[in-house]
């Protein structure tokens, strides 16, 4: 496991339009659109029209290749040639990358879903119990099977799973709670939490898994 990052928490009141703003595919240097540039279909330099109720700041506008409201949209991932966004009212919709659309009917999730990964036909939700993180919670992941929609397993998890990052081979579940240290691993063929839980700095809000088949938590810094 790589060295632990740091991260301050994030303030809980985000700009009104970052709330109204549910995702929007961002021009980088290299460019990013839908279909391959050619001399015949140069890439535009125009930013696209903000659709109706959107604020989004001139600043940002010309970096964005689309915007596509979703209301209550937070957690994201991108997978099997899809976007997926976990939005308001427990449901995750899915945005096709070519065309920047929302495609089919969302997929219902658990109410408590903080955040959502996506891998080999599975939707893996980690749910947080309301109340005190410092105070004990039934946290826990859910595997949703993508072809059926069916709940295939819940897994009971350590206090505080505010991210999840999943792999073929294994999915990956931090602990932020009061004095959580630690990353789980469940192995999806059986759908179990495997092994000791990696341990890392202080409450580790975020995860990627990646290149190197290393791990990257961002950890809270003591006071």
């Amino acid at each position: 496991m790589a060295g632990p990052a740091t991260l301050r928490p994030p303030s809980p009141c985000a700009p009104r339009w970052r709330k109204m703003l549910a995702a929007a595919v961002l021009l980088t240097a290299a460019g990013c659109s839908g279909v391959a540039d050619t001399p015949s279909s140069p890439p535009s330099t125009q930013p696209p029209p903000a659709p109706t109720g959107t604020s989004v700041p001139a600043f940002d506008r010309g970096r964005f290749a689309a915007i596509i409201p979703l209301p209550g949209a937070s957690s994201m991932a991108v997978a099997e040639r899809k976007v997926w966004v976990l939005g308001a009212s427990g449901t995750v919709a899915r945005i096709d990358p070519v065309t920047n659309a929302v495609i089919g009917e969302p997929q219902r999730v658990p109410a408590d879903a903080e955040t959502i990964a996506v891998t080999q036909g599975a939707l893996w939700v980690a749910r947080v119990a309301p109340g005190d993180l410092g105070a004990a919670g039934n946290d826990a992941v859910t595997r949703i099977d993508l072809a059926t929609g069916r709940r295939v397993a819940t897994i009971k998890v350590r206090r505080g799973p505010l991210d999840i990052a999943a792999t073929p081979g294994a999915v990956w579940v931090p602990n932020a709670d009061a004095g959580g240290d630690s990353v789980a691993r469940i192995d999806p063929r059986t759908n179990r939490l495997v092994g000791r839980p990696v341990k890392t700095g202080a409450s580790p809000q975020s995860l990627a898994v990646g290149a190197g088949r290393c791990g990257w938590p961002t950890t809270t810094p003591p006071p």
